[in-house]
């Protein structure tokens, strides 16, 4: 397997994708909708359950405070 930063752009998002749908999974979000919004040094999906509409972040870890991470939120 190929190492992740040697990856393209849509080499990475297809490699987290996974990822976010095991986190949906663990949120009790199984069969969610993911649209990529932005992946740069952190990703994010757009996240549509039945009952919700959502942000799903993915970041490295200490790699921001929380509040950076608010503030990037606030974005979408």
């Amino acid at each position: 397997m190929r190492p992740f930063a040697l990856l393209s752009g849509p080499g990475q998002m297809r490699r987290l994708r996974p990822l976010a749908l095991q986190a949906l999974e663990a949120y009790g979000l199984a069969g969610a909708q993911l649209q990529p919004l932005k992946h740069w040094n952190n990703t994010t999906f757009a996240v549509q359950a039945d009952t919700c509409r959502l942000v799903l972040r993915l970041n490295r870890p200490g790699f921001q405070d929380a509040a950076a991470i608010r503030a990037e939120l606030r974005e979408f």
